[in-house]
């Protein structure tokens, strides 16, 4: 068996002012490079629906990217929300590895 390497992302932008426990006072998860057979870690991909629901999109995405998985592609689709969702989107936009927002006509 080989030895361990480890894996994590870049630090987080900080919590919000009084927000405490998970996700926001963890640290980031560490995974081995690849799987114990030596094989990189096979992708996944995690997307995340949004529409106005900024009181919980920042924990969402932060609880997404703390698992520490090294090879995460994750999504944000908003379908156009009018409160603070953005913003937040944009926050951790270097850590997400795609987003848009457009009104739709819902999740379905």
């Amino acid at each position: 068996m080989t030895s361990a390497h480890f894996s994590s992302i870049p630090a987080l932008p900080s919590s919000p002012s009084g927000k405490s426990g998970w996700p926001w006072d963890a640290g980031l998860q560490h995974v081995l490079e690849g799987v114990p057979e030596g094989e990189p870690w096979p992708k996944i991909s995690v997307v995340l629906p949004n529409y106005n629901y900024g009181r919980y999109v920042e924990e969402s995405i932060r609880s997404i990217l703390l698992q520490g998985y090294p090879n995460l592609e994750c999504i944000v689709i908003d379908g156009g929300s009018t409160d603070n969702s953005l913003e937040i989107i944009r926050k951790y936009e270097p850590w997400i590895s795609y987003w848009e927002s457009e009104k739709d006509r819902g999740q379905v």
